[in-house]
């Protein structure tokens, strides 16, 4: 099944922003779990594989391909560190992810996910 193409439109979009010449390919299917979805990255294999369930809301792909896309534009060995997640949040930010639904999605990753919007969040007032 090939991803929607607001989904490989955004993969593009990102890129671009990011002054990427190397676009990841998107792999996409529907996940039997009606509320499931999740991703993988695969830096080297240079695509992205999202599975998403049926019911799950527009936004919240957007989130898993965005997560999926911090990888991408993060050296393999930061996995979910910190500059991970100022990625991860910045692209959040750019590309109009709700804030609470992106710590609804993303708070299950320890603490990491959480600082690094309060880090943001802060250095916004400032």
């Amino acid at each position: 099944m090939s991803a929607p193409r607001w989904a490989q439109d955004l993969v593009l979009d990102v890129a671009i922003a990011e002054g990427r010449d190397d676009v990841p390919g998107l792999t996409w299917r529907k996940s039997m779990y009606p509320k499931s979805y999740g991703g993988q990255w695969h830096v080297r294999g240079g695509y992205i594989s999202v599975s998403i369930g049926a019911r799950l809301p527009h936004q919240m792909a957007r989130i898993v391909i965005l997560h999926e896309l911090a990888h991408w534009l993060t050296p393999d060995d930061q996995f979910h560190s910190a500059a991970f997640w100022d990625t991860a949040w910045r692209l959040f930010r750019t590309y109009r992810v709700p804030p609470r639904m992106a710590l609804a999605n993303e708070g299950n990753y320890r603490v990491g996910a959480r600082a690094a919007y309060k880090r943001q969040a802060a250095e916004k007032k400032e």
